[in-house]
C-alpha cells in the first residue's frame, strides 16, 4: 500500500510480521493455583485482579480460555490500566545509513522483528475487552500471536541534518511515526457498541491539543555534574542554616534548572501555582516484580511550589522539591492503591499533568540504553519521539548522545515560551551546541 502520510514521508509498503515460532502454550496457573480445563469445560475468564498477582510476584494472572481459542490470557494490572487513557507511545532512532538498502534491507529487519517477537511473543498478541456479567470490563492482553505491523517509507527530501542540527525539531518528526492521536484503549475499543457507553465515555476521554513546538536539549556529563554540584553547594548551605540537605540527584538537577526555566519563559505570576510531576518507577521500590515482568509498573509523584518559590529559592531548593516527591514513594501505600484501584479505578490524563501551560510532566529514563540499539551498522545519531502525548510541559529525558552522564531533554512547550526560553542565557548556558 502506498501513500503519503505527511510532511514528505511517503509509505512504500505496509505488512503484518508474525512471530517466527506460534507462541509457548499458555500456562495454567493463576495466582500461585494451578487447573486444567477439561476438554468440556470452559474456563471463565477470572476478574482483574492484578494486585494480587502482583502480591505473588507473577507480573499478571495468567488462564487458559476455552478450547475453541486456546491462547495465553495476560490480565493487566493497574499500573497498566490507568495508562490506557493516554496516547500511543511513539519513541524512535535515527540510525547512520546502513551498507545495503531496498528490498534486502527491509526484509532483514521484517525477518529480524519476527524474531524478536517470537521471544517478546505478548507484543505479537491483541488488546481485547469483555463485558462482564456483573457489569464490569476486563481488558486483557490475548497472546494470538497474529504480529505487529511493519512499515516501510520513505522521506526523500529530509536529511539527517534537518533533524539534529537545529535546537528545534521539525514537525517531520511527527510524520515519521504512525498511530497519531491514537489512545491506548483505542486498540480494544475497535467495536465500541459491544462496551457499555458510560464504560468507554469514561475511559477514552481525549484531550484538546493546543498549539506545541519541540526542542531538543542535550547537556554534556560535564555540563551536568556542574549543576548537580551546584545544587548541592545550596543545599549544604542551607543545611548550615539548620535545615536538612538530602543528596540532590544529576536528573532531579536538570530538572529543576528546566522547571526554573520555564516559569521564567511562561512568564508565570510570582503567586502562580505550578508542579512538575515525574516517573517514579516501581521495580527495585515494590517486592515481588519479577525480573522479566515488561508491563508498566510506575507511578507519577508531584512536586508543588509558585513561580515565584521556585524562581526565589534557586536550583538546590528546586531540586529538592523533586527529590523529596521521589523520596514520598511509599511500597505500603502503593500496594494498598493497586487494591482501591480495582473498585475505585482512575486514568492518566496529559491536560491534568500538565495543566494547559503552568506544570511540566517528565517520564522516560537516562538510564535507559538508547544508543546501544545497533542493528549492525552503528549506533544511533539520535533519539526523538512522535506526537503521542505532546501536551504543553512534556519533557521526555533521554540518555545523552555522548553517554557518560550526559542527559538530553525533549521540550514541548507553547510556541512563545519555547522562543523566550531558547534565549534565557541562564539555561542556555548548560546546554550544548547541536552537533
Amino acid at each position: 500500500m502506498e501513500g503519503d502520510s505527511g510532511g514528505g514521508v511517503r509509505v512504500l509498503s505496509r505488512r503484518i510480521v508474525r512471530p517466527l515460532t506460534p507462541p509457548p502454550p499458555p500456562p495454567t496457573k493463576c495466582n500461585g493455583s494451578h487447573h486444567q480445563p477439561s476438554n468440556k469445560e470452559e474456563t471463565e475468564v477470572p476478574p482483574l485482579t492484578p494486585p494480587a498477582a502482583m502480591a505473588n510476584g507473577d507480573g499478571g494472572c495468567h488462564r487458559l480460555l476455552n478450547k475453541e481459542e486456546d491462547v495465553e490470557v495476560i490480565h493487566l494490572t493497574p499500573w497498566d490500566l490507568r495508562l490506557i487513557s493516554i496516547d500511543y507511545i511513539q519513541k524512535g532512532i535515527l540510525l547512520p545509513k546502513p551498507p545495503s538498502s531496498g528490498a534486502a534491507l527491509v526484509n532483514a529487519l521484517a525477518s529480524s522483528l519476527a524474531r524478536a517477537l517470537a521471544r517478546f511473543y505478548s507484543f505479537a498478541g491483541r488488546l481485547a475487552a469483555d463485558e462482564r456479567e456483573d457489569g464490569t470490563l476486563t481488558l486483557s492482553v490475548r497472546c494470538t500471536g497474529d504480529g505487529a505491523e511493519f512499515v516501510h517509507a520513505v522521506a526523500p527530501d529530509v536529511t539527517v541534518a534537518d533533524i539534529v542540527s537545529s535546537l528545534y525539531i521539525p514537525k517531520v518528526v511527527w510524520a515519521f511515526y504512525p498511530l497519531r492521536e491514537v489512545l491506548g484503549a483505542d486498540a480494544a475499543l475497535a467495536e465500541p457498541s459491544s462496551i457499555p457507553l458510560v464504560a468507554v465515555q469514561h475511559i477514552v476521554r481525549r484531550f484538546d491539543r493546543t498549539t506545541v513546538q519541540e526542542c531538543f536539549f542535550t547537556f554534556s556529563a560535564a555540563s551536568v555534574k556542574k549543576l548537580k554540584a551546584r545544587a548541592n553547594a545550596e543545599m549544604m548551605m542551607a543545611a548550615a542554616a539548620g535545615e536538612t540537605s538530602p543528596i540532590i540527584s544529576s536528573l532531579q538537577a536538570v530538572l529543576a534548572h528546566l522547571w526554573r526555566a520555564v516559569c521564567r519563559a511562561r512568564l508565570l505570576a510570582p503567586e502562580q501555582p505550578t508542579f512538575y510531576s515525574v516517573v517514579v518507577g516501581c521495580r527495585g521500590r515494590v517486592a515481588g516484580i519479577p525480573p522479566g515482568y515488561v508491563g508498566n509498573a510506575m507511578v507519577f509523584a508531584r512536586a508543588d511550589a509558585t513561580a515565584g518559590e521556585v524562581e526565589r529559592n534557586g536550583l538546590g531548593w528546586t531540586a529538592w522539591l523533586l527529590n523529596r516527591a521521589v523520596a514520598s514513594f511509599d511500597e505500603q501505600g502503593m500496594r494498598e492503591s493497586l487494591v482501591k484501584w480495582v473498585g475505585e479505578p482512575d486514568f492518566a490524563y496529559m491536560d491534568k499533568l500538565s495543566s494547559r501551560g503552568t506544570a511540566l510532566v517528565t517520564g522516560s529514563s537516562p538510564r535507559f540504553d538508547v544508543f546501544g540499539n545497533d542493528f549492525g551498522w552503528g549506533k544511533p545519531v539520535a533519539v526523538r519521539s512522535g506526537s503521542g502525548n505532546k501536551a504543553d510541559g512534556k519533557a521526555t529525558v533521554y540518555e545523552g548522545p555522548e553517554r557518560g552522564g550526559s542527559v538530553s531533554l525533549e521540550v514541548c512547550i507553547a510556541p512563545d515560551a519555547l522562543a523566550r526560553l531558547v534565549v534565557d542565557q541562564e539555561f542556555m548556558e548548560a546546554v550544548s551546541a547541536p552537533a
